[in-house]
This record gives structure tokens, C-alpha cells and sequence, in this order.
């Protein structure tokens, strides 16, 4: 700061009080456009009212995924009965060795829970949990919602593995009121730059008066052939490690006859197949976690040579267990094999 001399500012306009106090403070006078509205005509500030959040539950400060985008006012206010039916499928890569695992399910203030599951990283819990409300729809989708896993100890406490957070505003936006076979990624409360502490799968249902629930399908060996990281629920702020996948695909031999003696003739009619050449016009098909790349077509061999690397994008750590490869033959005529 300059130093100025007071005794000669009470001499002065008010006008000129302010342009020495921006000098002192080295301010551009269009800099105080913004702030005009907390200043008053004696030159004090007003006082700035902050606002501070009250901290509920444990659970407030974690990391929580974006609210639902709802328009709250075409919310009904009346009064209803509601249900939520939270299906807690399975849990994947789950942090710790010998764990055992429950799912805690908190709405509102209803709290239930799945039954253990003995030593394992990856239990398949198959649950329903029920909870029901009185409440009108605009106070439903306000009621939090906390899935958190814990390793379950007969004589110390439960220890938390990690939680998600997210209110009921998120489901009631979707198609039909409901998740179906969403993933979400456990983190840390007490650390949340630690990263990724597992997976849980699962399904989410509100239904009011008149409502019809569809069932959502079991889940199945085929769910990692999906796009899973397209249905993942993440916190905020959490960013995956992204890694690359490459898989280098050299040749095959043996690969059997596919086109049949029909459209062995056609392809000589069409002048597509000479004599006695080989039918097989073989490539490579790799899919991982819902992404799939292929090689080139290689055309009238039973023994490809392709010689080709596939590079494959993915988050880590990723719940896709499965690795699928499939040798397909080229059709002109109908479709792949």
C-alpha cells in the first residue's frame, strides 16, 4: 500500500475519497462495477452473509454423484404412498484381503441391510430391500440415498470398505422410475483422493399409487459384453486411471469351411468363387467391457496370417471380467458366421 496523507481527505469530496482509497489499494476504478452493490454511499462494506453447511450424517462430505436435474416445481406436494425397492445384485473388486461383506442401504432415515457374504472380493448378494414412504413425490426426491459396504467382524466392529451417495431425484428422473443394473463406485468418506474401492451392482425402483413394476432382468455371464463404464455411477470429481488393453492378434490354423455348397454356387455364378478356392474369409473380433475392435478381413485361407495389434481404451480399475475373442468369416450374401 501507499501511504497517503489523512490529514487532507476530510477537505476532499466523497468522490475523491474513493479514488484515493482505490489508489491506496491499487484497484482499477471498473474493477469495482461488480461490488458496487456492498458498498454504501459512506464508503463501509456491508457485511457478507455466508452461509454454512450443516453437517447431518458421517456421510455428507463424501463424494457424492451429480443431483438429479428434475424440475422440482411440476412436483407433486400431496401427500402419497410410496415404495422403494433397492435390488442389491453383486459387488465386484471390492479393496481388502478375507473380507466379508455386507451392503448397508440407507433411504432417509430407514436403514437395512443384505445378508454376508463368507471371504470373498466379489460376493453375489441377489437382495431386495424394501422401504416405504408417506411423503409427497417433490419430498421424496429430496430423501438421500447411501450404499456402503462393509467387512463384516464377529468381534470388532464392522470396518467400511466404501459408500456412494445420491438422492432419489437421480432415480425418479429416469425411464419408469428406476435404475436397472447401474454400477456404483465405492470411495473412501474419510479420504476421498484414495481412489476407486470397489463396485456394486444395482436396482432401483420407486413405485406410487398405480404404478406397475417391471422386473428388471437377472443379471447374467453376458452383462460384461456391455458397455459397463457407460452405465457406471461415479462420484464427482473421481477420475479412473485410464489404461490401454493391447491385444496382438499373430494367425490362426485350421479354421473350418463356413459357406455351404448353396452359396458355394452362387459365389461361381456370381464369378465371386474360382474353382476350387477356399470359402473362408476369415477376422478377428476382441470385445472387453462393451468395446469392440476387429482386424482385417483376410480373404480365402484357412490359415489367416494377420500380424495386427488391437489397442483397446479402458478405465482402471475396471469390473469387466471377461476378455472375448471371436474368430468370424466374411459373408456376402448373408450374415457373419
Amino acid at each position: 500500500l501507499r501511504c497517503l496523507d489523512l490529514s487532507q481527505v476530510d477537505s476532499l469530496p466523497i468522490y475523491e475519497e474513493v479514488q484515493i482509497a482505490l489508489a491506496a489499494s491499487n484497484m482499477d476504478p471498473d474493477e469495482l462495477e461488480d461490488e458496487e452493490e456492498m458498498v454504501e454511499v459512506s464508503g463501509q462494506p456491508k457485511e457478507e452473509i455466508r452461509s454454512e453447511k450443516v453437517k447431518t450424517n458421517q456421510y455428507d462430505d463424501v463424494i457424492a454423484a451429480p443431483r438429479s436435474s428434475i424440475d422440482r416445481s411440476k412436483l407433486s406436494t400431496k401427500k402419497q404412498d410410496f415404495q422403494v425397492r433397492v435390488n442389491i445384485h453383486e459387488g465386484r473388486k471390492l479393496l481388502g484381503g478375507n473380507i466379508h461383506p455386507v451392503c448397508n442401504v440407507h433411504v432417509g432415515k430407514q436403514s437395512k441391510h443384505t445378508r454376508v457374504q463368507k471371504s470373498t472380493n466379489k460376493p453375489l448378494w441377489d437382495e431386495v430391500l424394501f422401504f416405504d414412504f408417506n411423503c409427497s413425490a417433490l419430498d421424496l426426491c429430496d430423501e438421500p440415498v447411501t450404499i456402503e459396504v462393509l467387512n463384516s467382524r464377529k468381534i470388532r466392529s464392522d470396518s467400511l470398505i466404501g459408500a456412494f451417495k445420491f438422492d432419489l431425484g437421480l432415480v425418479y428422473e429416469s425411464q419408469d422410475h428406476q435404475f436397472v443394473h447401474k454400477w456404483v463406485l465405492l470411495t473412501d468418506p474419510e479420504d476421498k483422493e484414495s481412489g476407486a474401492k470397489g463396485y456394486v451392482k444395482i436396482s432401483i425402483s420407486i413405485l406410487g399409487p398405480g404404478d406397475k413394476l417391471k422386473i428388471p432382468p437377472k443379471s447374467s455371464s453376458t452383462d460384461d459384453l456391455v458397455d459397463i463404464e457407460s452405465n457406471l455411477l461415479r462420484p464427482a470429481g473421481v477420475q479412473l486411471q485410464p489404461a490401454t488393453y493391447t491385444v496382438k492378434i499373430y494367425k490362426a490354423e485350421d479354421v473350418p469351411k463356413m459357406d455351404t455348397d448353396y452359396f458355394e454356387g452362387m459365389k461361381r455364378v456370381l464369378r465371386m468363387q474360382h474353382g476350387d478356392h477356399d470359402l473362408v474369409d476369415p477376422y478377428m473380433i476382441v470385445s472387453f467391457a462393451g468395446k469392440k475392435l476387429k482386424t482385417k478381413v483376410l480373404y480365402k485361407t484357412y490359415t489367416p496370417e494377420w500380424a495386427q495389434e488391437l489397442n483397446i481404451g479402458v478405465q482402471m480399475p475396471s469390473m469387466c471380467e471377461q476378455l472375448m475373442l471371436r474368430l468370424m468369416d466374411k459373408d456376402h450374401f448373408n450374415r457373419d458366421d
